[in-house]
């Protein structure tokens, strides 16, 4: 070896350490990266998974609330049904009802009232007096 050779040599050789420490430094770097893109993938995964879960509880949720708006819609439609029902009873059994059906027998003293417990009662009352005598109806219409 000549000793131009020796510096030129050694130049070399500390440039090669140099890329060799540079190349060293690099793989780390992959290497954490590496570690880095795992866990975020491993993290992207666990929240599409969570994702996935809360799309399909919405669904649940939105498929619940639209059974409940149809049970309600039906409850409304059957509540002002029977509500119109129980308004054309009522009017049947006050047109049925007579004010005070006694007043009219001669001969007896007699007093009726008529309430019905609740909106519509069950209970019915009738007089009628003709040539042949007098018929007096009682009748129990829910029992």
């Amino acid at each position: 070896m000549t000793e131009e050779g020796s510096p030129q040599l050694a130049a070399l050789h500390r440039e090669l350490l140099t890329v060799c420490a540079q190349y060293d430094e690099a793989q780390r770097e992959i290497e954490r990266l590496s570690g880095e893109n795992e866990r975020f993938a491993q993290g992207e995964v666990a929240l599409r998974e969570a994702l996935a879960q809360a799309a399909r509880r919405i669904v649940e949720l939105e498929q619940r609330e639209a059974g409940y708006r149809s049970v309600a819609e039906i409850w409304a439609r059957d509540s002002q049904s029977l509500t119109d029902e129980i308004e054309i009873a009522r009017q049947v059994q006050r047109f049925m009802v007579q004010e005070d059906p006694f007043e009219e027998v001669v001969g007896l003293e007699i007093a009726s009232s008529y309430r019905p417990a609740a909106q519509i009662g069950g209970d019915w009352l009738g007089i009628d007096r003709d040539a042949e005598g007098l018929t007096i109806l009682l009748g129990d219409a829910l029992g």
